[in-house]
């Protein structure tokens, strides 16, 4: 499975609550973007097109989803291995 395959599935499978969370502590969502629904595909094509734009930023939102996880099961950020 791709590193993006596996950040999605990781990110939809976490609580509605973290997910927002953690989207608006990267700056990936804001209020004018509420009005999407949470559940929908195009929501983390959003999220993960504007990731993409910054190095740092997706490795940081690969590294954010794991820890709320928290299951060890991806340790390595492919990420942050691709620099």
């Amino acid at each position: 499975m791709t590193p993006e395959r596996v950040l999605t599935y990781r990110f939809f499978d976490l609580p509605y609550v973290i997910r927002l969370e953690i989207a608006r502590e990267l700056d990936l969502w804001s209020d004018e973007d509420d009005e999407m629904s949470w559940e929908c595909e195009e929501v983390f094509d959003l999220i993960f097109e504007r990731a993409s734009r910054w190095v740092d930023t997706l490795a940081d939102l690969w590294d954010r989803v794991e820890e709320q996880h928290g299951d060890g099961k991806y340790p390595t950020n492919p990420f942050r291995e691709k620099r």
